[in-house]
């Protein structure tokens, strides 16, 4: 990480480090409202799994093959809910500093530019977390869709079984 934010004694210059920073918070901003979205997404299926669950709890268990469905229909609903509640957790927020700390550790005791170095070596380190907390989401969120792409299956393999034998 410090190979590119450089030392005390490079020649790095005020703009530079301007811009970088500038660069670090704007993708700050756009990996937060990422993961924004990510939530909201994991909301609605949390939501889509509970509608489909009531469904499940519905279907017919009369013959050993109506059992077996609704088993695996509640299983993978089951699981997708469970992830789903996982990418909803939220996670400590890491790293970030409270104004003291900021005034007192690293604006009073240090050269400005210094201080612009260290916060942005500071704003590097935090997008790296939110961008791995951001790709676990998705991870969560896709292991989520194809257990309720399953739950569906199961869901209506039930009613096609129910359909042929009961007639």
């Amino acid at each position: 990480m410090n190979n590119y934010i450089g030392s005390s004694d490079d020649n790095f210059d005020i703009e530079n480090i301007d811009l970088a920073n500038t660069y670090t918070e704007n993708n700050l901003k756009d990996i937060k409202s990422d993961i924004s979205n990510l939530r909201s997404r994991a909301a609605t299926f949390l939501g889509f799994a509970g509608v489909l669950l009531r469904f499940i709890i519905e279907l017919s268990n009369s013959q050993p093959s109506y059992l077996y469905t609704k088993i695996g229909a509640f299983l993978a609903c089951f699981y997708s809910i469970f992830v789903l509640a996982l990418s909803l957790i939220s996670n400590p927020r890491r790293g970030e500093i409270t104004y003291e700390d900021f005034i007192n550790k690293y604006l009073l005791p240090h050269p400005i530019l210094d201080v612009k170095r260290m916060i942005l070596k500071y704003n590097i380190e935090f997008w790296e977390y939110l961008y791995s907390q951001a790709h676990k989401i998705k991870d969560l969120l896709n292991q989520a869709i194809i257990g309720l792409v399953l739950s569906a299956f199961f869901f209506g393999l039930n009613n096609i079984l129910v359909s042929f034998i009961e007639k």
